[in-house]
């Protein structure tokens, strides 16, 4: 018998090699250090063959080794800055495979399909639950409206053909699934607490409902942030 594997089993999970580093460009600084250093060169040279400049000619020379040098550090500061800006920005967008979207016409008509029976499980549970809470108290509240929304859900996977879906009504499809699909879990315990006999019966009935609920396909590949 084949191993059921899960979302998570990482026997089915293949990890992309990383992406190539990202090249950085910097603003040279070497010609403003070159230049405080030809300054002090020049002064150097003319004290040791005694030639006296003069105070104007000593501050003037002094002023251009501080211009210099102080330019190069402000260059190089502000280099260091957008280069880190540069880098968190590459960081932060996503991966080259994650701009594709990964919801083809085949996918996302099996996510369409899985879906609507799970949420075809999930109603006829919570309405079990249902005859069986007593009206009028918080459980059955909560399970009312969760029952209301699970068949709201429902009825637009089944009023939508997958091959009539555009890439934003798929992303919007996924998007609705998986904020159902989060609250479930509690739903489920909600509805277990009512009638545990009938819901581990439920549980044993829907268990392919449960397994391909976002359907056959799914994307198998990680894809590993940025390097430098």
């Amino acid at each position: 018998m084949a191993r059921l594997t899960t979302d998570d089993d990482p026997d089915r999970m293949a990890l992309r090699p990383a992406s190539s580093a990202m090249r950085l460009v910097s603003e040279p600084t070497a010609p403003w250090f070159a230049t405080a250093l030809l300054f002090a060169l020049l002064d150097a040279a003319l004290l040791v063959r005694g030639d006296s400049l003069g105070t104007l000619g000593q501050l003037t020379i002094l002023m251009g080794i501080c211009g210099a040098v102080g330019a190069g550090g402000l260059i190089s500061a502000r280099t260091t800055r957008a280069l880190e800006r540069s880098e968190r920005e590459h960081r932060a967008r996503p991966a080259h495979d994650e701009l594709s979207p990964p919801w083809s016409d085949e996918s996302s008509a099996s996510y369409v399909e899985g879906m609507e029976r799970w949420t075809g499980a999930m109603l006829e549970l919570v309405t079990h639950a249902l005859t069986v809470a007593v009206p009028g108290t918080r459980l059955h509240a909560e399970l009312e409206a969760a029952a209301a929304d699970t068949a709201d859900l429902r009825d637009l996977l089944g009023g939508k053909g997958a091959e009539r879906l555009t890439i934003n009504d798929r992303a919007l499809m996924h998007a609705l699934g998986t904020l159902w699909e989060a609250g479930q879990s509690r739903v489920e315990t909600l509805a277990a607490g009512a009638d545990r006999a009938w819901h581990r019966r439920w549980k044993a009935r829907a268990v392919v409902e449960r397994q391909l609920r976002r359907g056959s396909e799914r994307r198998d590949e990680l894809a590993l942030p940025y390097t430098t």
